[in-house]
């Protein structure tokens, strides 16, 4: 989560507390936040980089506990493009 939507989404929590809402009021303003992110809901708009980076993600995440997984994530995703990069060039050779 970016910094930008961490300060959004407690900007949005303390809301929540503040309005004195209830369960379902709650329930339905989590739920809008969690819509408007934009999100790949069509695997079809996946380009062919984006599903290699995707099989090269889940290797990688294979070989590391929970915790790792959480610590090293964007290390995680930029070793994982590289290796579709990679791939990539391969593939025109």
């Amino acid at each position: 989560m970016y910094l930008i939507e961490k300060e959004q989404l407690k900007i949005e929590i303390q809301h929540i507390f503040d309005s004195g809402a209830n369960e379902i009021r709650i329930f339905e303003m989590v739920k809008s936040f969690i819509e408007s992110r934009p999100t790949i809901t069509n695997p079809e708009k996946l380009s062919i980089r984006d599903e290699f980076a995707a099989k090269a993600m889940q290797g990688i995440s294979s070989t590391l506990s929970g915790q790792e997984e959480v610590i090293y994530v964007h290390q995680i995703a930029k070793d994982a493009y590289a290796m579709a990069d990679a791939m990539l060039k391969e593939r025109e050779l």
